[in-house]
């Protein structure tokens, strides 16, 4: 695994946890100041765009699958938005998200419709793919 992966994938990995327990201001600290916020209808940059969005989504996101490479990570997820009226979750929507990073920040947080759409966006492929399961030969092996 080259270096600096297992700290993106752990920064990922705590930023998921942070949006998805409500943790705005600490999902906005694992960014940098002018992070990059995006989905397919367009972008924003900074911090304060990105605390806002996770003080509003409702959003759940259960990682899926894991990509690691030079540019950057994929994570495909599993998201389920909050009913702002009930509060029910809804039905999960397979999607995907790139992360890019700068100073071991997060930088850039790109929502996509799927996960080869996320790794074009980095110039990744699906080779790039990690897993905690070492029985898989081929595979990078995603951090415990």
């Amino acid at each position: 695994m080259a270096s600096g992966q297992p700290d993106r994938l752990g920064a990922v990995a705590e930023w998921h946890h942070a949006v998805n327990n409500g943790a705005a201001d600490r999902a906005g600290a694992l960014c940098t100041d002018d992070v990059e916020v995006g989905d397919p209808r367009g972008s924003g940059r900074g911090r304060s765009e990105l605390v806002e969005w996770v003080r509003h989504a409702g959003i759940r996101l259960e990682p899926v699958r894991w990509f690691c490479g030079p540019a950057g990570a994929v994570v495909e997820q599993d998201a389920r938005w909050r009913d702002p009226v009930t509060g029910v979750l809804g039905e999960p929507v397979r999607l995907a998200t790139a992360f890019g990073f700068a100073d071991g920040r997060i930088a850039r947080v790109l929502r996509c419709p799927d996960s080869p759409t996320a790794l074009a966006e980095l110039g990744l492929d699906p080779a790039y793919e990690v897993t905690r399961r070492r029985e898989e030969p081929g595979r990078r092996i995603l951090p415990e």
